[in-house]
């Protein structure tokens, strides 16, 4: 598969780094429209400049606000032949920090080396992979199923130049837990023995008041607005049904 990646890029098919910018800038916006119900303008090569007065020329960054407050997120693409390496992970994870930004997102079509993808998931830094519509296999995550799309991140591909239908799979870490954010935003102390049933008795009144879409705000802001796989997916659905458990149980 490698050498026939070679082959492609040597027939001049492959995608220049200013055209393939403007392709994830024009995925983007289209997920940000669908999870955010607005439009989201992302700055193509936006000088930012951090507290100290250091400049750095992004290639891809926006912000949005929930909730009242602003999520500064910035982007690199590698629009590269070979896969992205742990290396130029740590570099956008030291530009996050400076710029203090909220999240920082490594996008490519070839894919990324194991050492990258476990020191991204370290460090909370988003990793997504663009290819053509049609090269990955549609799987639904319903069940949180995060390893299955580190996986895929790692596998090689190439994008060609002019194709306009495509897709993309990424993943990022949470960088607050599903029982802190309940505990700010819904004042409740949630463990594991929560699934066990004299506990979810216990607290079952007080989770029929929380709102089916209780999620929303928590997922938009840890995955960007992206529609990013994120880590404890398989912990926040399993929360979800036992609000909507503990609402069917106060149902006459």
């Amino acid at each position: 598969m490698y050498s026939s990646l070679y082959k492609e890029v040597n027939r001049g098919q492959s995608m220049d780094y200013f055209e393939y910018e403007l392709q994830v800038k024009n995925h983007f916006e289209k997920l940000l429209k669908k999870s955010l119900s607005i439009n989201v303008s992302i700055d193509h090569q936006k000088n930012l400049q951090s507290s100290d007065g250091q400049n750095f020329n992004i290639d891809l960054s926006y912000s949005f606000r929930i909730a009242g407050a602003d999520y500064l997120t910035i982007i690199e693409c590698k629009c590269w032949r070979d896969s992205v390496s742990r290396e130029k992970v740590l570099e956008l994870n030291a530009k996050k920090d400076i710029l203090n930004a909220h999240k920082a997102i490594l996008v490519t079509t070839v894919g990324f080396q194991r050492g990258a993808i476990e020191y991204a998931n370290s460090k909370k830094i988003g990793l997504y992979k663009i290819v053509e519509s049609g090269s990955l296999q549609e799987i639904s995550h319903f069940i949180g199923n995060y390893l299955y799309f580190k996986e895929k991140l790692s596998e090689l591909s190439f994008l060609r130049s002019g194709v306009s239908a495509v897709t993309g799979i990424g993943v990022i870490s949470v960088q607050e837990s599903l029982s802190t954010f309940l505990k700010n935003r819904f004042d409740i102390n949630f463990t594991n023995e929560c699934y066990e049933a004299e506990k979810f008795d216990l607290i079952a009144g007080r989770l029929s008041t929380i709102p089916l879409d209780w999620d929303r705000e928590y997922v938009i802001r840890e995955n960007c607005g992206l529609d990013l796989i994120l880590d404890n997916e398989r912990e926040i659905r399993k929360f979800s049904a036992l609000i909507l458990l503990s609402q069917q149980q106060g149902m006459p």
